[in-house]
């Protein structure tokens, strides 16, 4: 029993700071859109419509969110939570990694913009996996009477990395003059994140495979021509009830959070 918590308490930690981490870049690159992208990347337009440019890569992000739920969904039951877990925070910390090291549009031109559009597509279908994917890993893991609370600890993640990345920020153009943080400063951060991905990912590697997953792999599953299909057509009504839910929550979080 006391095995089972220790690993219960391990695997809250594992998603808890794994979704704090891919929280914590994709709240950088939506601070930066807002300030210094959008002279880098989108030089030639007027700064109107470089800002409305630089904001939209942020939205596409955003977008490729559900299709990675939904893939990684998919590839989570067939080849278990933990090892989706490790893919999705290695995606993430790469694709930070990149963005950091990516030329400007005075480097390559418009293979610039181009290769940021890609980057933030693939760091938002993780984003996607990981957020649905962390919580059922720790859900899976959590004792009975505990269900609530470790999915309370996987909640705070957001807003407590949209405070740390603003910091880690606000710290460097404090201490930078502003052609320097223009410059360079910005992709301080998310070169170094990679550091912290790692740090989730041997934490993860600590942590086995849920009990139900074991439990499903054991049992014999009946096969289906579409998961995806047959959960709408069964549970269609459930799904909509969460969707609606969900969706005043959502809109106020982002109302409040989008980038000035």
């Amino acid at each position: 029993m006391e095995t089972d918590r220790s690993m219960a308490h391990r695997a809250v930690s594992a998603a808890t700071l794994g979704t704090a981490l891919e929280w914590f870049d994709f709240t950088l690159y939506g601070s930066v859109a807002a300030t210094v992208l959008p002279k880098l990347f989108f030089p030639a337009m007027e700064p109107g419509s470089a800002l409305l440019a630089s904001l939209a890569t942020f939205s596409v992000g955003l977008a490729a969110r559900p299709l990675g739920a939904i893939i990684c969904g998919y590839f989570g039951d067939k080849l278990g939570r933990r090892n989706l877990m490790l893919g999705t925070v290695s995606v993430m910390g790469i694709t930070s990694v990149l963005m950091g090291l990516l030329p400007a549009y005075a480097q390559i031109g418009m293979l610039a913009p181009i290769l940021l559009v890609a980057l933030r597509i693939i760091q938002g279908f993780a984003l996607g996996g990981e957020s649905t994917g962390g919580q059922l890993m720790a859900l899976e893991h959590a004792p009975a009477d505990r269900r609530g609370k470790y999915s309370g600890l996987i909640g705070m993640c957001a807003p407590l990395s949209q405070i740390l990345a603003n910091a880690v920020l606000l710290l460097l153009s404090a201490t930078m003059s502003a052609d320097a943080f223009a410059s360079y400063g910005w992709r301080i951060p998310f070169v170094m994140s990679f550091l912290l991905v790692l740090v989730g990912i041997y934490i993860r590697l600590r942590v086995s495979e849920t009990p139900a997953f074991v439990k499903m792999q054991q049992s014999v599953v009946a096969t289906v021509g579409s998961p995806l299909r047959d959960a709408f057509r069964l549970h269609y009504k459930t799904i909509i009830r969460m969707m609606l839910f969900f969706c005043g929550p959502t809109a106020l979080f982002w109302s409040r959070w989008s980038p000035r």
